[in-house]
């Protein structure tokens, strides 16, 4: 396996950190007050914000510096309107060269339906689980065959997970196991090559989580749902978020 660089470290510790709302939407990210807490130099960290800046998690601001990116309603829609658009592109494709049998995506779905939701304080692991059950979606775009479609949709995924993690972890467990029921029958579809219909439980399916999420920033911007602040020491040093050096 192949040794992460300490920028690819820092940018994963703060992509983590910005999705799981450890680190606040608009929250100032102080270089020099960060550098200091997690003992690293300004370089490594510019280049983190700049992979940062990219992903669009971070955001430069006239006479403030970096901060993490806000969330707002207009940009949830545009993001999911975005995939939306991929996913059904995908689901042309697979029709197109008439694929059906999407066994990475199968295999992706079998690993999710035996994992249980983490509700302790480690990010990293709530970040993990995220991750998993969005897999199923990246494997089925991969089974489409489309290299730039995959580059597309992969650089979209940190946006989409921060989205994601809103709703995952402010309702009902019983939402992401419905989530895996929808994936088994998108599955299920492409098998029998009901391609059309599978664009439709793909539209209804996003649409509800769009729904939720609406229902989420709705909370947080008026205060009932905000996350949980950073402690800050006098001295106005970032806060160390979780575990760092990374493992």
């Amino acid at each position: 396996m192949k040794s992460l660089t300490l920028a690819e470290n820092l940018v994963q510790y703060l992509r983590v950190g910005i999705i799981t709302g450890e680190l606040r939407p608009g929250q100032k990210l102080n270089e020099m007050a960060l550098a200091s807490s997690l003992d690293v130099s300004s370089a490594p960290l510019r280049e983190a914000f700049r992979v940062l800046e990219n992903e669009n998690l971070v955001e430069s601001v006239a006479r403030k510096g970096r901060c993490v990116s806000k969330v707002s309603i207009k940009d949830c829609h545009e993001l999911y309107e975005t995939r939306m658009m991929m996913e059904s592109f995908a689901v042309d494709l697979l029709q197109s060269r008439n694929i059906r049998d999407l066994s990475q995506a199968d295999s992706s779905l079998t690993l999710t339906k035996n994992l249980h939701m983490p509700t302790g304080p480690d990010p990293n692991g709530k970040f993990e689980y995220v991750k998993a059950i969005f897999d199923f979606h990246f494997k089925l775009v991969e089974s489409a065959g489309n290299s730039q479609l995959n580059r597309l949709y992969n650089s979209i995924f940190s946006k989409l997970a921060r989205y994601q993690y809103m709703y995952m972890y402010a309702y009902d467990p019983e939402i992401v196991s419905n989530y895996t029921e929808e994936h088994q029958q998108i599955l299920d579809l492409i098998r029998n090559g009901n391609y059309a219909r599978v664009k439709e439980v793909l539209g209804a399916h996003i649409a509800k989580f769009v729904q939720l999420i609406d229902e989420r920033i709705k909370q947080i911007d008026q205060g009932n749902g905000t996350p949980e602040k950073l402690p800050q020491s006098q001295t106005g040093r970032e806060a160390r978020i979780f575990s760092w050096p990374l493992k």
